[in-house]
């Protein structure tokens, strides 16, 4: 199952229980392809107010992921900045 599955939005829950839950099993599993699949599918809809926040978190975790994970995911970042009409990242 794709992890974007339990999410709680895709579970129709307005509660943080089973993001939660998600991110308790994917530090626990160190499942750096399931936090790279949430960023790439979720960055996109975050919306403005957050964005910023949840690209800093991103950018302070590269070390968890791998080097082909790190590179998808700044296009993503950088896709998204330049659709806010915001600088780019480092």
């Amino acid at each position: 199952m794709s992890v974007l599955n339990k999410i709680a939005f895709y579970q129709n829950r307005r509660d943080e229980v089973p993001n939660q839950e998600l991110a308790r099993e994917l530090a626990a599993t160190k499942d750096r392809g399931g936090v790279s699949e949430i960023a790439e599918k979720t960055l996109p809809a975050v919306n403005a107010g957050n964005k910023a926040e949840f690209i800093q978190v991103l950018e302070n975790r590269w070390e968890d992921l791998t080097a082909s994970q790190t590179t998808r995911l700044k296009k993503v970042i950088k896709t998204a900045q330049m659709r806010e009409g915001r600088p780019t990242f480092r």
